[in-house]
């Protein structure tokens, strides 16, 4: 991956080049769908493989000397297969790990802050606020304030 970023790096320095040398629009134009085709090889191979998270995020996949993911294991929640940094279950736009909770996950946020609401094994099931009563997952119940960006909920 970082071989091809250089690639692509020398590739529009070179189209800079030929653009400051006044070369005709066509000569531009071909230079410019180059640069644009490396940067797509780029992306298409750092964005294939086994693990079950959306394309954009196997940039981060952890990967062996061979380009390979690495330790690619399947989820004992979900079923579903990935490498050592998307295997942790964990919430979505969190650090490392992959969304995995049952549907039936009680927690009494709303809307997109949904989307993070986990519960671990050490946890358990989703436990009451003993100060304001209500319902929330393991990443939602502790006490936060309402522009949080590390779980918990607003409690008044």
């Amino acid at each position: 991956l970082t071989k091809a970023a250089g690639e692509l790096t020398k590739a529009a320095g070179e189209l800079t080049k030929a653009a400051g040398e006044q070369l005709n629009p066509a000569a531009q134009a071909k230079e410019a769908i180059e640069v644009v085709g490396k940067g797509a090889e780029v992306w298409k191979g750092a964005t294939r493989g086994t693990c079950c998270v959306s394309a954009p995020f196997r940039l981060n996949c952890t990967r062996d000397k061979d380009g390979t993911e690495a330790g690619v294991k399947k989820c004992s929640d979900c079923g579903y297969t990935f490498c050592d940094y998307h295997h942790r279950p964990g919430a979505a736009m969190s650090a490392g790990g992959h969304q995995c909770r049952p549907q039936d996950l009680e927690c009494a946020v709303i809307g997109v802050a949904r989307n993070n609401c986990f519960n671990g094994k050490a946890f358990g099931p989703s436990r009451q606020c003993p100060h304001c009563k209500f319902t929330y997952c393991e990443y939602h119940f502790r006490p936060a304030s309402w522009y949080s960006m590390q779980g918990g909920h607003t409690c008044s």
